[in-house]
């Protein structure tokens, strides 16, 4: 007997910190859109994620607009400040839900192969992953396997050029190297502008 699909549209929810947004991003949201038949992908900044107060990050500004040069005249990509808006800093359960709510689709939440290390510890979790589907990005500094993931709800994408962390990217600014191909010109430029990460 064939599994009745579902009708709804299917939404992704692309949740970071963003500190800075790089190519690797970008090729995650168009495999997860690609994959999964999403009809849009929004992402989603951090204004301050709980589980890293102690992390020094770039504002919330820079950084938004930093995902807006790089999501320009990108068909099906959008961006949201929703969790920079909304009071009390909320956690991920409470965005999920609020989509879900506003949206009627499916909701299809990417992360990072780093960000899904410490799921467990992120508040109502085992609702979270009830409320939506876990898409993450498995890369070989955090990789994962099924054995590590206690879930039944998670999707891995792997492909070598996502490969890329924007700890790397803070690291060769900061060093004095170039990021030209690993983060998009416009983006590069409000850097090296600003002196962001020296």
């Amino acid at each position: 007997m064939r599994a009745i699909q579902s009708k709804k549209d299917r939404i992704g929810l692309f949740g970071g910190t963003f500190d800075p947004v790089h190519f690797g991003h970008l090729k995650i949201a168009l495999l997860a859109k690609k994959r999964f038949c999403l009809k849009k992908i929004i992402f989603i900044p951090s204004a301050r994620p709980p589980h890293k107060m102690d992390a020094k990050l770039i504002a919330f500004k820079h950084r938004f607009k930093m995902i807006s040069l790089a999501l320009k005249n990108k068909k099906g990509f959008y961006l949201s400040d929703i969790e920079f808006k909304r009071k009390n800093n909320p956690f991920t359960i409470d965005t999920v839900r609020y989509f879900k709510k506003t949206t009627k689709a499916d909701i299809y939440f990417i992360a990072g192969a780093d960000s899904l290390l410490d799921l467990t510890s992120w508040k109502d979790y085992k609702d979270l992953i009830k409320e939506c589907h876990f898409v993450v990005a498995n890369r070989s500094e955090f990789p994962i396997t099924r054995s590590k993931i206690p879930l039944n709800k998670i999707s891995l994408l792997r492909n070598k050029d996502i490969d890329i962390s924007s700890s790397t990217v803070r690291e060769r600014i900061s060093k004095g190297l170039g990021i030209k191909r690993i983060v998009p010109d416009a983006v590069r430029i409000y850097i090296m502008k600003r002196g962001l990460y020296k």
